[in-house]
């Protein structure tokens, strides 16, 4: 339910930074309380731990948490100015070598995710799950699951009914980690 209401915060809006949202609908009858979220597909990025674990090295040196700091900037307890004087800080600290320009790349995908969340008011920490990001087509980094957010009950969504004898289940492939969704 929480990433049904977060989802429909930005549906039809062309984001940036989390993954375009098309439809949220809720299943009603005997399936109630199931949602379907459609929405952009994003590309797996094979590195994306290597690259978090290199940003969390030089963090860990400044006696900062990835997951903290980039909540804190989300809930406004840190200001732009700091998060851009770590920035530079990152620049200096990693060589060419060291993947320099892909850590920048992650710590502003991370900037850029949280500033629309807030620009939106979505509440959501699932950005910091690494199997949650992404790369758009515009080669951003992006999120795609929303969830453990807004517990209101959603409003103007889409109710689909589903009566058992037309629908046939032939096979349910449980979703892993590695899925990127539709």
């Amino acid at each position: 339910k929480t990433e049904a209401n977060e989802s429909l915060k930005i549906k039809g809006k062309n984001m940036s930074h989390l993954a375009n949202i098309f439809e949220v609908y809720k299943i009603n009858g005997p399936y109630g309380g199931v949602y379907i979220i459609i929405s952009e597909q994003l590309e797996k990025i094979n590195d994306i731990r290597e690259l978090t674990d290199e940003l969390y090295k030089f963090l860990y040196e400044k006696k900062l948490g990835i997951a903290t700091l980039f909540n804190d900037y989300l809930n406004g307890e840190v200001t732009k100015e700091f998060m851009n004087s770590l920035r530079d800080e990152i620049k200096e600290y990693f060589s060419e070598s060291q993947n320099k320009e892909k850590v920048l790349w992650l710590f502003d995908g991370k900037m850029g995710i949280v500033e629309e969340l807030k620009e939106n008011n979505i509440k959501s920490t699932e950005y910091n799950h690494i199997p949650n990001q992404g790369k758009k087509k515009n080669g951003n980094l992006a999120v795609f699951d929303l969830g453990f957010g807004d517990q209101e009950k959603p409003e103007d969504i889409t109710y689909l009914s589903l009566k058992e004898d037309s629908v046939a289940l032939t096979k349910f492939i449980k979703p892993t980690s590695e899925d990127r969704r539709l």
